[in-house]
C-alpha cells in the first residue's frame, strides 16, 4: 500500500457501545496505514458538518439505519446529494425490513447487520480503500497544447468522436488525437467501457437505466447492447450491490 493516502471514516450510531466496538474493529486493520476515524451520535450534527465542510474529505460513513426517530436512509440520501463520492455502509438489526427500501433511495457500498461481524466489516473497508486509492491514479496524455497529467477522480467520462477523444472533467474538457482502445487500459477499476464510444467513471453516475447512464453533470451516456451485461455487473459490484 502507498503510505501517503489517508482514509477518513465516520461512524454514526446513537448507541455509544456499538460506535466504540466498530471503532476498535477498524483500528485493528493492518492493511491501511493512514486511517482516521470520526464518531457521531447525532445524525443531524453529522449532516450539518458535511454541509458546512467542517469535516475532512470523507471516504466512508458507517451509518445506522434507525437513529432514534430519525431514518438513516434519509440522512444517507441527503449526504450523497451533497457529495456522491462518499461511500455509505448501512448498519442495522432489521435486514429483511429495510434492505429493499435502501436500494430504492440511496446507493450504498455495503450492508452489515448487528451483531457486527468483524471479517465482513474488514472486507468492505479494504475494498473501499483500494478503490479510493485507485482514484488518485494519474492519466498522462498529450496533444498539440502539451502534456497533461489528469487525476482519474476528476474525469467523469471519456468520449470517442471521429478520430479524437474528448476527456470530460468536472469543470473542463480536453481533446486528444487518440483512439479509445489506445487508452482503455490506463483507467482504474472504477471506470467501465459501456459502449464502443464511451468509458465512464462509476463514481459520476447518478442513475442507471437499461440503455443509458445519467451522470452528475446530467450527461446521458449510452450503454450498448453488446456491453450491457458486463456494464451492469461492473456497476452493481462497484456500487456495493454485490453484497458479501
Amino acid at each position: 500500500m502507498v503510505g501517503d493516502f489517508n482514509m477518513n471514516i465516520i461512524i454514526c450510531d446513537d448507541n455509544i457501545a456499538i460506535v466504540e466496538a466498530i471503532k476498535n474493529a477498524i483500528k485493528a486493520e493492518k492493511n491501511i496505514p493512514n486511517l482516521n476515524i470520526f464518531t457521531y451520535n447525532c445524525p443531524q450534527k453529522l449532516l450539518e458538518d458535511i454541509e458546512s465542510s467542517k469535516v475532512f474529505p470523507i471516504d466512508l460513513i458507517l451509518l445506522d439505519i434507525q437513529l432514534g426517530e430519525i431514518n438513516g436512509i434519509e440522512i444517507a440520501s441527503k449526504i450523497q446529494f451533497i457529495n456522491n463520492n462518499i461511500k455509505i455502509i448501512f448498519i442495522t438489526g432489521y435486514e429483511t425490513k429495510y434492505s429493499q427500501h435502501i436500494f430504492n433511495n440511496v446507493i450504498p457500498s455495503g450492508f452489515i447487520t448487528k451483531p457486527i461481524r468483524r471479517e465482513i466489516l474488514s472486507s468492505y473497508i479494504n475494498k473501499i480503500y483500494l478503490n479510493s486509492h485507485e482514484m488518485f491514479k494519474i492519466i498522462n496524455l498529450s496533444n498539440k497544447m502539451g502534456d497533461f497529467s489528469i487525476p482519474a477522480n476528476e474525469i467523469t467520462y471519456v468520449e470517442s468522436v471521429r478520430r479524437n477523444l474528448k476527456v470530460h472533467l468536472k469543470n473542463n474538457t480536453f481533446v486528444f488525437a487518440k483512439k479509445l482502445d489506445d487508452i482503455a487500459d490506463l483507467f482504474p477499476p472504477c471506470f467501465v467501457r459501456c459502449h464502443k464510444s464511451y468509458i465512464v467513471n462509476l463514481n459520476a453516475i447518478v442513475k442507471m437505466e437499461a440503455t443509458y447512464f445519467i451522470l452528475i453533470d446530467n450527461s446521458i451516456i449510452s450503454i450498448s447492447k453488446s456491453m450491457r451485461e458486463k456494464t451492469r455487473e461492473a456497476y452493481f459490484k462497484y456500487k456495493g450491490m454485490d453484497l458479501i
